[in-house]
């Protein structure tokens, strides 16, 4: 896999670029690039001001980039998400959820109905929506953009 030579901070990702780059990633993988959406994530990421070229090899270099600080960003995820998961009290309780359009979630109670979605089960990030909850319990699931999470029972 390419290094990274390029400095840029996981902690400044935003939702909107995660999933701008699953997005291209689905796309590459099927061989399908769009140069403004790739140039347009990989300055944005990276604080850069490459100007778009549609060559091969500078697409796929940046998309590789790409490839690379999406997995990053789940591994930082997935280590919080493992951190909060061994931190928890005798108060919090983890539960695992499968929502329509998302499938299943791993869902923080830390109080009351309240808590914290940090990602789907898949991997991928769980959009900011209000989501049926279709096993593990009856209700909603309403996920803020900072994955805050309610659950409303119906």
């Amino acid at each position: 896999m390419t290094d990274l030579k390029i400095k840029f901070d996981l902690k400044k990702a935003t939702e909107n670029n995660v999933l701008l780059v699953e997005q291209i990633l689905k796309e590459a993988d099927v061989h399908q690039y769009s140069v403004s959406k790739i140039y347009t994530a990989h300055n944005e990421i990276f604080d850069l001001k490459d100007v778009p070229q549609s060559c091969a090899s500078c697409l796929h270099e940046r998309v590789t980039r790409l490839r690379k600080w999406h997995e990053l960003y789940l591994s930082q995820v997935q280590n919080e998400s493992d951190e909060t998961n061994n931190d928890n009290t005798d108060n919090d309780k983890v539960f695992n959820l499968e929502l329509e359009e998302v499938g299943g979630v791993i869902f923080k109670v830390s109080k009351g109905n309240k808590g914290a979605v940090k990602m789907a089960s898949d991997g991928s990030v769980v959009k900011a929506g209000t989501y049926k909850v279709i096993d593990g319990g009856e209700g909603v699931l309403a996920v803020q953009p900072n994955g805050k999470a309610t659950f409303r029972p119906e």
